[in-house]
């Protein structure tokens, strides 16, 4: 018994530590000039990896919320969408908190949950979550979002993470600039944490 509940706890664990999804197509000449109507009109672009502690994730997300307007946006390996919608146009720009980050089959939500509200942690959760301010016309890579584990799983409580935001790898700058070579702007990549 005590293999079959390791196994699949094991799997979990491999999905959430493979590169087996490196993320960024490259951007075609037509995807391109419509991403430059979209930055000239006041759009912005947003890219972001996501590492569990040394590990990239290949299959990886997070979910970012603006500030102003409580718009909420899901980065999937690179490809921008609005939530519940199947929508791929930059997104506006302004001020975002980080509220989600999943790495294969993990997830770590950073506030915003009604558990979280109930508990009183909601408003500490959201103080200390990854932000970041995007301008119009701008592509942005976002750095890297860490899932550190403080604490290990026990039988008796769940495991303790935080999420961090660092610098760009040089890898991932590399992934952008290759993807984003049509694309006739300056990308920004982040230099350090926040």
């Amino acid at each position: 018994m005590k293999k079959l509940f390791f196994l699949p706890l094991f799997l979990v664990l491999a999905a959430c530590q493979t590169n087996s999804m490196d993320g960024l197509e490259t951007v075609d000449a037509s995807e391109a000039a419509e991403l430059e109507t979209s930055l000239d009109s006041g759009k912005a672009l947003v890219f972001g990896d996501v590492y569990y502690e040394d590990n990239r994730c290949g299959g990886s997300s997070f979910v970012m919320i603006n500030e102003e307007t409580k718009e909420t946006w899901g980065i999937t390996n690179g490809s921008v969408k609005i939530l519940m919608q199947k929508d791929t146009a930059p997104v506006k720009p302004g001020t975002y908190r980080i509220t989600n980050v999943r790495c294969g089959q993990s997830s770590v939500a950073i506030g915003g949950s009604w558990t979280d509200a109930l508990l009183g942690k909601d408003k500490l959760k959201k103080l200390f979550a990854p932000r970041f301010t995007v301008e119009a016309g701008e592509v942005l890579h976002v750095g890297t979002l860490r899932i550190n584990i403080i604490k290990k799983k026990t039988w008796l409580d769940d495991a303790r993470v935080i999420v961090t935001r660092e610098a760009t790898t040089p890898e991932a700058k590399q992934r952008t600039e290759a993807a984003l070579a049509n694309l006739d702007r300056p990308i920004q990549f982040t230099t350090s944490g926040d």
